[in-house]
């Protein structure tokens, strides 16, 4: 596997948790073209392997207990998605590589700085405290 899906995934998770935080506890939609930017499917209507991947990384968070939804909006994205007590926790943890007193804040810097790097560390840091 190719490190830029790594970073996809990374990013995309990042995000995820960052939209659901936003709107916590209430549930809300939350659609690919959010987190991936806007699909091309092809000539017979199949996602694009980038939303393929994003719906994954959805679908994995799910599996993992950190957010919860519904039902799927088709190929588009998850109705009433909304963070778990433990992803809610996690997001809450101090954050041992910044100044930052929260990984939440730590998330929405790196994001916001479009780094990489501290949003591939807040991530491996998120999962270090979910397991």
């Amino acid at each position: 596997m190719s490190d830029i899906y790594i970073e996809d995934f990374n990013r995309d998770v990042a995000m995820i948790l960052h939209r659901l935080y936003n709107f916590f506890p209430k549930p809300s939609a939350i659609y690919i073209d959010e987190i991936a930017g806007i699909d091309n499917p092809d000539e017979f209507g199949v996602a694009s392997e980038r939303h393929q991947r994003c719906m994954g990384a959805m679908m994995w968070l799910a599996e993992e207990g950190i957010i919860r939804f519904r039902d799927t909006i088709g190929i588009e994205g998850l109705d009433a998605a909304v963070l778990t007590l433990r992803g809610y926790r996690v997001l809450h943890a101090p954050d041992i590589h910044s100044q930052q007193p929260m990984m939440i804040y730590a998330l929405r810097e790196a994001l916001r700085e479009r780094d990489s790097e501290a949003v591939k560390r807040c991530i491996n840091r998120l999962f270090e405290l979910i397991h």
